[in-house]
């Protein structure tokens, strides 16, 4: 071997060290590149692939329904389609049946254009969501799709139909609109409740969601196979009220007639069953329809029985007065100097609409003295006032099961002036719901106990079996001795109806009681009270001696030249739903089968 050729095979032998040593490196650095991705982006690349493997499918609950106390259902759910995209599908689709970015847009657009005409969109509409939800496997088209907009959805056979379906949705109803709308509420779209029982008991009617994982091809079609874990949906429960949509019906009508006949502002109405406590109609007008809530402006949707405390006003005086003469700070027979319409206490003047001279405790309540009522409260404490007021309820939440009830507005004694016991005996500087006042008159007309006002009967499980039920009254406490509220309610309220001054609220059907009131309306934000501005109520309940119903009626801020007094704007509407109800309720008439009342002496 010559030299040179020593020389060229060293090179080489060298060079292939070189080579060698270079392979191994770049070997090894690309197992190391490999070690780490695996270690780093294991679980990350992993769960890509279980995405690809598998869909997890939810499987909605059926929302439970809400009925009334005689099985009409108030709210319902029905099965509607809604038409969907897989977005993510679609864009992979196209791009592999077009590499060319200009052939993929103008295929996007076409199929666009094509299930927007399925679906009587507009073909701009349809690309714009699909674009803003690119990423998404979930886009939702339309909602609610009629049979024939489902049929073309599901008739669509081109190359990227496989990303288009029809998948079951619901849709809450309400089968009689705006009836009883401010006690069953509605949903948003969502599915959640936003007002009423469909708030208060969202989670119970809701239920709870399945769910499927379900085994994908290539094309991200399903193939329905149940997997480990699949789990059924439990549809939600069912809620049954305590009220009734006809005697309902009755109370919006007359509310309505009322609003409308004396220009008011709205209304409300409530009517209870004094021997239970359960609420059989609950409305306000103006109301709205849950069906489309959207419609309606947001005071529209305030339950205002419930809500917005107010100045009792005259309504005030019976509660007062019982529980003066229980005490023993007046006696029924004794006469107060009512001072023929006019006197001062302290340095406040108080004026009587009707003025008289003296006056015993029946009189006061019938001719609604102001300075009657003012002069038996000088004699109570106002610690024992204040005790006396709470006792009724007044201050503190019913605990009805609607949401956002107010407890109303009562000060602690320790923060009131030497005129504040006048002022709360006629139902000023507190504000009362209306649900409290017609709650206390129960407590009147029932020989003495103050029920827990009840709107749920009970709560059905989704095949109807019973969860819970509740009937009969629960009795919050005793705030009368039977004798003083059999006075008041079979003998004092029972002479405000037939007094000639209260107008004809007579039925002549049924015997009834009643209270009128008429209340200034305090400005908002600043003392005093705005001028020409009044709530006229009534508080009523029949028959006489065996009251099956309570009511209460509120006409806010009535047209004063077409009337504002109690007995005017509210009085005859409670006259007409107190006798339509009972008719309805097939409760004998008993006007003419009574007598005369009388006066008991209750000393004191």
């Amino acid at each position: 071997m010559t030299q040179g050729t020593s020389r060229f095979a060293a090179v080489r032998r060298r060079t292939g060290v070189w080579v060698l040593t270079g392979l191994m490196a770049l070997l090894l650095s690309t197992a190391g590149r490999l070690a780490y991705v695996l270690k780093t982006d294991g679980e990350r690349l992993a769960g890509l692939a279980e995405r690809q493997q598998f869909k997890r499918i939810v499987l909605p609950a059926r929302r439970g329904s809400i009925f009334d106390d005689r099985g009409r259902m108030l709210a319902g759910t029905r099965r509607v389609p809604d038409a969907f995209v897989d977005a993510r599908l679609l864009f992979n689709l196209i791009e592999s049946e077009h590499p060319d970015e200009g052939a993929r847009e103008a295929a996007f657009r076409d199929w666009c254009d094509q299930v927007a005409v399925r679906l009587n969109l507009p073909g701009a509409k349809v690309a714009e969501l699909i674009r803003q939800h690119s990423a998404s496997s979930y886009v939702v088209l339309k909602r609610e799709l009629d049979e024939s907009e489902a049929a073309a959805i599901l008739n669509l056979d081109d190359a990227f139909s496989r990303a288009v379906g029809v998948t079951p949705a619901s849709a809450r109803v309400y089968p009689l609109g705006s009836s009883m709308a401010h006690v069953v509420g509605f949903v948003g779209r969502e599915g959640r409740g936003l007002e009423g029982i469909e708030r208060r008991f969202d989670e119970m009617l809701r239920g709870t969601d399945g769910e499927r994982r379900t085994t994908c091809t290539v094309s991200r079609g399903s193939l329905d196979l149940r997997l480990d874990g699949a789990r059924d949906p439990a549809d939600g429960r069912h809620v049954v009220l305590t009220t009734d949509a006809e005697i309902q019906r009755i109370v919006e009508e007359q509310l309505a007639s009322a609003v409308e006949k004396f220009s008011a502002e709205s209304a409300v109405g409530v009517v209870m069953d004094p021997r239970t406590g359960d609420v059989l109609a609950l409305a306000c007008v103006p109301t709205y329809d849950p069906n489309e809530p959207a419609g309606s402006p947001t005071a529209a949707r305030r339950n205002r029985a419930i809500t917005d405390p107010i100045e009792p006003g005259s309504c005030f005086k019976p509660f007062v007065g019982a529980l003066a003469l229980q005490e023993g700070f007046v006696s029924s027979r004794e006469s107060i100097n009512c001072h023929h319409g006019q006197h001062f206490f302290g340095a406040r003047r108080v004026r009587d609409t009707h003025p008289q001279g003296y006056l015993d405790l029946k009189g006061i309540i019938v001719h609604s003295s102001n300075i009657g009522i003012g002069t038996i409260a000088t004699r109570m404490p106002k610690e024992a006032m204040e005790r006396f007021v709470r006792s009724f309820g007044f201050g503190a939440p019913t605990g009805i099961e609607l949401p956002g009830e107010s407890g109303g507005i009562v000060k602690p004694s320790s923060m009131w002036s030497g005129y504040s016991t006048v002022s709360h005996s006629f139902g000023q500087e507190l504000a009362v719901t209306p649900l409290q006042l017609v709650t206390a008159l129960c407590a009147m007309v029932n020989g003495g106990e103050l029920p827990a006002p009840r709107i749920v009967r009970g709560v059905l499980n989704a095949d109807g079996s019973v969860v819970e039920w509740s009937e009969g009254m629960n009795v919050v406490r005793r705030v009368l001795r039977e004798d003083v509220a059999s006075l008041f309610g079979e003998e004092i309220l029972p002479a405000v109806v037939e007094d000639v001054q209260e107008g004809n609220l007579k039925s002549q059907k049924y015997t009834s009681l009643g209270k009128t009131g008429t209340a200034q309306v305090p400005y908002p934000n600043r003392p005093g009270y705005e001028p020409g501005a009044y709530v006229g109520s009534f508080l009523g309940a029949g028959p006489v001696g065996d009251a099956r119903l309570a009511v209460i009626v509120m006409v806010r801020k009535p047209n004063p030249s077409k009337g504002y007094y109690g007995r005017t704007v509210a009085g005859p509407a409670v006259k007409a739903i107190l006798e339509q109800s009972l008719e309805y309720l097939g409760v004998p008439p008993d006007r003419e089968s009574k007598v005369g009342v009388r006066l008991t002496d209750l000393g004191g």
